[in-house]
């Protein structure tokens, strides 16, 4: 049986999100994790403790950096084709 992530409380969620659109905009939510753990000591500790959430469970996946799902990449047009081109779509996005 595969371990599941720990969930984020539903008045947590979006937290790490707008403090890194506050204050790191510009970067995405696995760089600002990454810058956060770099220098931990710059930050607070529920800073801290959201960037390495998100570092650990949420910037992780086989093969390098997290992929992008189709909800980040696909365009509201795109999102109307068929899956087969939609999955092309998001693949060689990805790559990128």
């Amino acid at each position: 049986m595969a371990n599941k992530f720990p969930e984020i409380k539903e008045k947590n969620q979006g937290k790490f999100t707008k403090w890194v659109k506050q204050n790191m905009p510009g970067k995405d939510n696995c760089e600002a994790a990454a810058a956060v753990m770099a220098k931990k000591d710059d930050f607070s500790e529920a800073v801290v403790k959201m960037a390495n959430y998100a570092k650990n469970f949420g910037c992780k996946s086989k093969g390098g950096p997290k992929q992008k799902s189709g909800d980040d990449v696909l365009t509201k047009k795109q999102k109307t084709l068929p899956e087969s081109l939609q999955k092309k779509i998001i693949a060689s996005k990805n790559k990128k």
